[in-house]
């Protein structure tokens, strides 16, 4: 019995850590929405970047007291997973997240890129 109830206890750890990715409990989990198919994660986590949302699209910005657009990253990103309270003009905020890819997106100059939030606050 005392087996039983470790392994449940064990399980149930498991679970709560793979949940715990997602640190806002209003971005939607996967699958990302995206017109895109087989997308994937290009690398590490983006975590707390200063980003500016236009249109429901958003760009990263140089450093968190700018309203500048950071080159490196000049294209627009779409979140896959953008909650409907997120989705205004102007919105500065910090964002956790992942950069996706798929095969087309590889060899392709389209825009806006996918991106999947895991975490989104408002820039006080």
């Amino acid at each position: 019995m005392k087996r039983a109830l470790v392994i449940v206890f064990l399980m149930g750890c498991l679970l709560h850590c793979k949940e715990r990715e997602y640190v806002s409990s209003e971005v939607r989990k996967p699958p990302c929405v995206s017109n895109f198919k087989d997308l994937r994660r290009t690398g590490d986590l983006v975590q707390k970047a200063p980003v500016l949302f236009i249109g429901g699209r958003f760009h990263f910005l140089k450093h968190i007291d700018s309203i500048a657009i950071d080159l490196r990253y000049a294209a627009p990103y779409l979140p896959c997973n953008l909650p409907m309270r997120y989705r205004k003009d102007t919105l500065l905020a910090l964002v956790s997240g992942y950069h996706l890819t798929n095969d087309i997106l590889d060899k392709a100059n389209i825009i806006p890129l996918p991106f999947e939030l895991t975490d989104i606050e408002l820039r006080k």
